[in-house]
């Protein structure tokens, strides 16, 4: 899971899930989004690849993933010579996704778009996804506070370890 296996599964050569292997994974998710283009590139969950309690360090992995993403998006908007055309699309959208806020920092000074926070399921939205009110009872205090991917993600393993039995 991450950055730094993505850059493994396209066959970089990744030794120890350091910065500069999260980095290889950006640009290798790059390199495919341009091939497939016009396309949105969702990289989700990038608070998970920042380095924990370290201020500097995640400021210059922020900088450098910043730098990655919009030399990329430069030379993707570069190629089109329509750009300010009513119908143009462009060849490619960058998603960024965490799960808590983004702490002060270059990528925060850097966004585009103001950020769009995404209120995690309560109770009766929980108990929709996971569609079972017998086994909800029991899962509800685990569930609650989850988004909605991981409650989906739980309860299939829930109705898969259920067929098993």
């Amino acid at each position: 899971k991450g950055l730094a296996a993505f850059a493994h599964a396209c066959g970089k050569v990744v030794t120890t899930g350091s910065l500069i292997d999260k980095l290889a994974g950006c640009q290798s998710a790059i390199e495919m989004a341009q091939k497939s283009a016009p396309c949105v590139l969702h990289l989700m969950n990038l608070d998970d690849e920042f380095p924990i309690n370290d201020d500097p360090l995640r400021h210059m992995f922020e900088l450098r993933l910043w730098m990655i993403l919009i030399t990329a998006l430069r030379v993707s908007t570069a190629s089109t010579s329509t750009v300010f055309e009513p119908t143009y699309v462009p060849p490619m959208v960058v998603v960024i996704s965490t799960c808590k806020s983004l702490k002060p920092g270059p990528l925060q000074q850097s966004l585009i778009f103001p950020s769009l926070v995404i209120d995690l399921p309560d109770e009766q939205y929980a108990r929709y996804l996971w569609n079972d009110d017998c086994s909800f009872a029991d899962a509800c205090n685990f569930l609650v506070g989850r988004s909605a991917n991981q409650i989906s993600k739980w309860k299939r393993l829930n109705d898969n370890s259920e067929e098993e039995t």
